[in-house]
């Protein structure tokens, strides 16, 4: 008897324990089908993005040089690299043909000068011309010479002084190409304003909104990609080209900027949205064609969804537009950023993990 009751004791038990443990498994199995779910905090904003593009630099100031005239160069006074004011010799031919016509366009001058003046008198008339009658000062002047000597003289003084060359404003020297004891045929050097500095760079034609005059940029040159330097947009080239394409023009906007024409730079154009929702873009999906989101509900531990609108978007984030007024989207709120594939609306979630995010959102 006692061996009848000692077992009935072990199979109540033994069966006890198995209701249990099928308890225990189903609440379980029902935390494990709840999606876990990472979440980040809605903030309020400015949202900024660049838009990135190849430039090239180059001085919109650039003056290639020759000698107006022929001749032997006799003097090279500057070097590649050389900056120069304006006004400063750069080259100079031999001048001493030209320093005789010159003097002897001069004296031939003075000799026509003097017969015209004598011919005055003989018509009687003084030096002071403002009398004589227009057809009279005409007749004296060709019968003396005096315009012949008057154009010659000209065009030899033009001839002596363009055997000079000089910049024609403050710059640096480059492409200098003259050698003494050579003949001046061409171009000889340039000199470029390196102090107004622009850079040329297109962007995408659905790139434009974000871009206008004023539109502030950054340049970072090849040579040396740690280098920022500021600038702004000038102007827009109002073409698209056959690639969707459209010019941009940026100047530079201080003088020691270390940059040389034509290099080449990597340009970024920073735009911004004030006041703007701002989320992580892992937590925007796209549903039935639209975008949308899960807000975490702390209070009940479930899932809302939010239909939004991005308005722009960086690396990382996105800035949103509300769909509606009563949507749940709003500064502070934590919306899901992982998880949220297998989410649907109203359905229970396990939090994970919840990540600040910071005022100003950059790329």
């Amino acid at each position: 008897m006692l061996y009848v009751l000692s077992a009935m004791t072990v199979f109540t038990a033994c069966g006890g324990g198995g209701d249990k443990k099928k308890e225990n498994s189903g609440i379980v199995y029902a935390e494990m089908a709840k999606p876990r779910v990472d979440t980040s905090v809605v903030r309020f904003g400015t949202f900024r993005r660049e838009i990135i593009s190849n430039g090239k630099v180059y001085s919109p100031r650039t003056a290639k040089l020759s000698f107006p005239v022929s001749g032997e160069i006799a003097k090279v006074y500057v070097r590649n690299g050389d900056r120069v004011k304006k006004g400063t010799v750069l080259a100079e031919l031999d001048r001493t043909k030209a320093e005789m016509d010159y003097q002897n366009a001069e004296d031939a001058y003075e000799k026509a000068r003097l017969d015209f003046e004598d011919k005055l008198l003989t018509y009687g008339y003084s030096s002071d011309t403002s009398e004589v009658p227009a057809d009279i000062l005409k007749m004296i002047k060709l019968r003396s010479g005096y315009n012949d000597a008057v154009r010659a003289f000209r065009k030899a003084g033009y001839e002596y002084a363009s055997s000079v060359l000089e910049a024609p404003f403050d710059g640096v020297v480059a492409d200098m190409s003259a050698r003494v004891g050579e003949t001046a045929s061409d171009v000889i050097c340039t000199v470029v304003d390196m102090d107004r500095m622009e850079v040329s760079f297109n962007i995408l034609e659905s790139e434009l909104k974000f871009v206008g005059r004023g539109s502030r940029v950054t340049i970072s040159p090849f040579s040396d990609s740690e280098k920022r330097i500021e600038g702004k947009v000038l102007d827009i080239n109002p073409i698209v080209d056959d690639k969707g394409q459209i010019k941009i023009t940026a100047s530079v906007s201080f003088a020691d900027h270390g940059l040389l024409s034509g290099m080449n730079a990597k340009v970024f154009i920073e735009t911004r949205l004030d006041n703007v929702l701002i989320v992580p873009k892992a937590a925007v999906l796209i549903k039935d064609g639209s975008d949308m989101l899960y807000v975490y509900d702390e209070s009940s531990g479930r899932a809302k969804s939010a239909a939004v609108e991005v308005l722009q978007s960086n690396s990382t984030h996105h800035a949103i537009a509300l769909s509606g007024n009563d949507s749940p989207v709003k500064e502070g709120v934590p919306v899901i950023t992982s998880g949220n594939v297998s989410v649907s609306d109203n359905s229970e979630v396990i939090l994970a993990e919840k990540k600040e995010m910071s005022e100003e959102v950059n790329l």
